[in-house]
Parts: C-alpha cells; sequence; structure tokens
C-alpha cells in the first residue's frame, strides 16, 4: 500500500482498505504545526483490527504544503515496522486473518 497515491480518488480508496478493516479508536492532531505554506504533526493512532479485535497502536506524522492558502500536497509516515509486526502477530494468532 505504500508510494505515491495521486489524486482525490486514489486517496480515498486506500483510506477505505484501512477503513474496512480497522475501527479507529483514536486519532489525536492536538500536535499540528502551522505556518504560512506548510503544516506538520506526529499523529498517535490506536486503531482495533475489525475481524480480531486486536488492537494497535502506531504514529502517523503528516507534512502538507499549501498554495494559494489550499493544500496541494501531502506526504504521510507510517512506523512500517511495527505495521509489518503487527502482521506478523495477527497472521500467528490467527492464521486466516
Amino acid at each position: 500500500m505504500g508510494g505515491a497515491c495521486r489524486g482525490k480518488a486514489a486517496s480515498i480508496a486506500r483510506l477505505g482498505v484501512i477503513a474496512d478493516d480497522f475501527e479507529i479508536l483514536q486519532f489525536d492532531t492536538s500536535g499540528l504545526i502551522t505556518n504560512e505554506d506548510h503544516a506538520g504533526v506526529e499523529i498517535p493512532v490506536r486503531y482495533r483490527h475489525r475481524e480480531t479485535s486486536v488492537p494497535l497502536e502506531t504514529t502517523i506524522a503528516n507534512f502538507w504544503t499549501f498554495e494559494d492558502g489550499w493544500p496541494n500536497k501531502l506526504t504521510e509516515y507510517h512506523d512500517i515496522e511495527r505495521i509489518q509486526a503487527f502482521s506478523k502477530h495477527l497472521t500467528k494468532i490467527f492464521p486466516g486473518a
């Protein structure tokens, strides 16, 4: 699921994959920092895997650039090691998940 994603429809489709499998329990953007043409935030996130109820806690970092006051680029980083460890753990305890 990594790599560039261009356009609103592609972004929504990618987020839909996550929403189908996970319930969002916490998504805290209170650390948002901004200036005239940039914004950034580290977001502590807590999910619950819908099929198994196994929780996942991770951090997402988002960085936006703005042009004429409108967002025109979002770069998002995930803790890949934590996601991979979660997936491995989930497969061990629920082989069909």
